[in-house]
């Protein structure tokens, strides 16, 4: 029986003895009592001053104790679906053989920037206050048989309906994925196609909590961010910059092995993978792989988890352009290489939790150097190209939880080194509430105020305020 379960019917069952021994209490007390009882009653005598006082006092650290045990019981309930869905797909809820499981989350919000800059207006979907669907996802879990498992997390969004592709000099073009629906009984219906995103597909064997191997598209072991990585379990509703970036890819495709050795109240876990790296495909364009990892220290003592990680990424990654042309009177190919580059990343991060304390801090640093003559272009400048450089991210946020309350607070600085493109640098405040309205839904509010630097401009203030209802199935 779950642990949690088992703390919420014993407290049950205390106050249901407790109220259920009342009442018969009361009723002996009404009922005269036997004559040699009220004898030996009146013969007793009544408790000294001192007992009383000691009686009052250990019955008020009994209540103090049970009250801080209904808050902890409430709390533990309130995260009861966010922790089953992490342990769900990360593998380390056990299901049964030949079972297979569909859990998700969705939400949806209301969100407005604030901001006088003419380039950001165009830049981002909408400056206005909005209503906008978010995340649409659904984890598909399938366990044929002990040990052996298939993930599959996938994301339904409206996207790309309305993007405005910004890449070269005068109008952007609005995409629009109005169709007719030639099968609608009306024979005209308008309908909009929409997208599935895969945010990872993997396979998994499992010897024990100690190894597992994960085969195909997963998410990659970094940091506390992406592991968290769902809305119902991220305490801020703003993504670090180097994930926005992709300084750090979120995913990859390839091969990865982790686990967990624990001793007493420590814990050390491990990831350890090979991959295709970034890519411009699906495909990797050359034979250098990419590798990385992740290792992590935790302590579970006295109520309190601390946990310190480290995380590294080094690959390489490719494109070309391949043309038709004509040669010694037949037709060839000729494929010539238009990026080539080397990047190595490496980050350290901390967690620590205590009663309603939540404290979350990551550092990343990235190099990037490219063959000469093979920079990729800048997306909303192709005119420019990137240039070899250091890359630094740095946020921390500390958040307290009250009951179903949590206000936190998320401060960032970013420097990327890039000189091209719309966010070169520049550091950020924001303060949160997040509202736990049961044990599946939860209204997360936040605003954030962010003073950036790029080749365009400097000292660019941008306020952004977003806010998201959260229900987990």
């Amino acid at each position: 029986m779950n642990t949690r379960v088992r703390i919420a019917l014993g407290l049950i069952g205390v106050c249901v003895v407790s109220a259920w021994g009342v009442p018969r209490a009361a009723h002996a007390q009404a009922s005269p009592a036997p004559p040699q009882e009220a004898s030996e009653q009146a013969s007793e005598k009544p408790p000294a001053p001192d007992d009383l006082s000691i009686l009052r006092a250990e019955l008020e650290a009994l209540k103090l104790t049970v009250a801080d045990q209904a808050i902890m019981l409430d709390a533990s309930m309130a995260s009861q679906v966010e922790s089953e869905i992490d342990a769900l797909s990360d593998g380390s809820l056990d299901q049964k053989p030949n079972s297979v499981s569909i859990y998700g989350f969705m939400d949806m919000g209301l969100q407005r920037y604030v901001t006088d800059n003419r380039l950001v207006k165009g830049l981002v979907g909408s400056t206005e206050t909005t209503f906008v669907s978010g995340n649409n996802n659904i984890y598909f879990d399938a366990r044929p048989l002990k040990g052996w498992r298939a993930l599959m997390e996938v994301r339904f969004a409206l996207h790309p309906y309305g993007n405005v592709a910004v890449g070269a000099l005068g109008p952007a073009k609005r995409q629009d994925t109005s169709i007719i629906d030639s099968t609608s009984a009306s024979g005209r219906s308008i309908i909009r196609l929409g997208s599935i995103i895969i945010e990872r597909a993997v396979m998994e064997w499992r010897y024990d909590g100690r190894l597992t191997l994960q085969m195909g598209y997963f998410l990659t072991p970094w940091g506390i961010w992406n592991i968290d990585h769902g809305t119902p379990t991220l305490i801020s509703l703003i993504m670090p910059g180097f994930l926005l970036n992709e300084a750090v890819l979120r995913q990859q495709t390839g091969v990865n092995a982790f686990g967990t050795f624990t001793s007493h109240d420590w814990a050390v876990g491990y990831h350890a993978y090979v991959s295709n790296g970034r890519t411009t495909s699906q495909f990797d364009l050359d034979d250098d792989k990419s590798v990385g990892g992740r290792l992590t220290l935790a302590r579970y003592r006295g109520g309190t988890k601390t946990t310190l990680g480290t995380s590294m990424f080094y690959g390489s990654s490719e494109d070309e352009l391949r043309s038709l042309t004509l040669s010694g009177g037949g037709f060839d190919i000729d494929i010539q290489q238009t990026i080539q580059r080397r990047e190595a990343t490496g980050g350290l991060d901390l967690s620590f939790d205590w009663k309603g304390l939540r404290v979350r801090a990551e550092g990343v640093a990235r190099r990037v150097t490219h063959a000469s003559g093979k920079y990729p272009p800048i997306v909303i400048n192709p005119l420019a190209r990137e240039p070899n450089r250091t890359e630094l991210y740095v946020y921390g946020l500390a958040a307290y939880r009250f009951d179903w309350v949590e206000p936190f607070v998320y401060a960032e600085y970013i420097n990327a080194h890039k000189r091209t493109d719309l966010i070169d640098s520049g550091y950020g405040v924001s303060a949160g509430l997040n509202l736990y309205l049961s044990t599946v839904s939860q209204i997360k509010l936040q605003y954030a105020h962010s003073t950036l630097d790029s080749v365009y401009a400097t000292d660019v203030t941008i306020g952004f305020f977003a806010s998201r209802y959260v229900l987990s199935f």
